[in-house]
């Protein structure tokens, strides 16, 4: 277990800045490295790691899939990526599952976001120092096989006034600092009021994630921070029976923070566009027109490799996912839509049966995950070298924590 956890707190500081520095990409060894791991950690305890039938089936249709792009349309491993995530999350869950008790993989997750929020809190304070300029000339690399720095625009910064540049983190890109903030914030406050005399630490972690996320936000993420701020309490009352755990106070905070979300993405909005309808159809309907130039099993299996970027650099660069539909087709996109059904399906049964305390885990792991799905809508973030491998951390643990509760006494 202890080399899965190295890879974790080195991985996710080194790998995409190394990447940078070297200026080639290293996502080939660290997949295998990955991969390696936890197959040895799977074969170490063979005999008590099983998989259930959806899981067979999720991880054969995987394979069935790669070999039917490889084979019959020649699209050289296009569903990759999907794979990735898809078999390492279910495995990744038994190794959890069998090697750590909960209290292990909370802490272990503790450490993992301290150390992304570290390095986002040292790099605006570099920012403010006047390092911008300096950072930018050392990680300067113009391969387009890996994620750049890049320099950003700041929201915040142009509306107080002040010269600060958005935020890229240690994984590098647009987007994608807002949503680590967005995603620490949630995770560190669930566990945090699962048992606040013991976790009292974790709430100035979460403190510290949503200044960060205020100091650099971005509008897809203020959206999908809304909406998730917005869903919780409206699925603990349709879910759990204990009306106790979502309070009028409660639901009054909630109406207000969602009220000044949207608020402050239409302020962001209006930088860059001119009012609503301009935005919607610039971010809306020209984007779905690439739909007209493609033929019936180029949306069913996605393009060819040719004709990809071409799609991509006339349409969608608004909205990510339909760059992803492009690339797999609508079956590879349903296929992963299925194993994201197979992760959250069992939520409603377990929030009925399990205590207050217990649903706060529950949460972290969903409020984490909604926010990298909702993200993914615009920029595909989640497929980025770290993000990827926290994304499938994840899934996992939310596989973990709805086995553990499902089948408690």
């Amino acid at each position: 277990m202890q080399p899965l956890k190295l890879f974790y707190y080195f991985y996710i500081v080194l790998i995409p800045i190394f990447q940078i520095l070297v200026c080639g990409s290293v996502r080939l060894f660290t997949w295998i490295l990955f991969s390696s791991i936890i197959m040895v950690l799977i074969l170490h305890k063979a005999n008590e790691i099983f998989l259930n039938k959806m899981e067979i089936t999720l991880i054969l249709l995987v394979l069935a899939l790669n070999i039917f792009y490889i084979l019959f349309l020649e699209k050289d491993f296009f569903y990759g990526v999907f794979s990735y995530v898809i078999i390492l999350s279910i495995l990744l869950a038994k190794i959890f599952d069998e090697y750590c008790s909960l209290d292990e993989l909370v802490s272990f997750v503790n450490k993992i976001y301290m150390i992304i929020i570290s390095i986002l809190f040292l790099e605006y304070i570099a920012y403010m120092l006047g390092f911008q300029e300096a950072i930018a000339e050392v990680l300067e690399c113009e391969l387009s096989s890996i994620t750049q720095y890049k320099t950003l625009s700041n929201n915040f910064s142009d509306l107080l006034g002040v010269k600060i540049r958005g935020l890229n983190s240690s994984f590098m890109g647009a987007q994608v600092a807002s949503q680590i903030s967005a995603i620490s914030f949630f995770w560190f406050f669930m566990i945090w009021a699962s048992d606040r005399d013991r976790y009292s630490y974790l709430f100035y972690w979460a403190m510290l994630s949503l200044a960060l996320l205020i100091v650099s936000p971005s509008a897809t993420i203020i959206i999908a921070f809304v909406l998730v701020i917005g869903l919780i309490p409206i699925a603990c009352l349709k879910c759990s029976e204990n009306t106790n755990f979502v309070t009028i106070k409660t639901i009054y905070s909630v109406f207000l923070i969602m009220i000044i979300g949207f608020y402050l993405v239409l302020e962001f909005a209006f930088i860059r566009y001119q009012d609503l309808g301009n935005l919607f159809q610039i971010i809306v309907l020209e984007q779905f027109n690439v739909f007209l130039k493609i033929d019936i099993m180029e949306f069913l299996f996605g393009v060819d490799l040719e004709d990809l970027n071409y799609y991509i650099e006339g349409g969608p660069g608004e909205i990510g996912i339909l760059s992803q539909t492009l690339r797999i087709g609508f079956i590879g996109m349903l296929l992963f839509g299925v194993f994201i059904f197979y992760v959250m399906k069992p939520l409603v049964g377990i929030f009925k049966q399990i205590s207050i305390q217990e649903s706060y885990y529950i949460l972290a792991g969903v409020t984490t995950l909604l926010i990298h799905i909702l993200s993914d809508i615009h920029y595909e973030v989640i497929f980025r070298d770290g993000v990827m491998e926290l994304f499938i951390l994840n899934l996992s643990l939310l596989l973990v924590f709805i086995k553990k509760y499902r089948y408690s006494p």
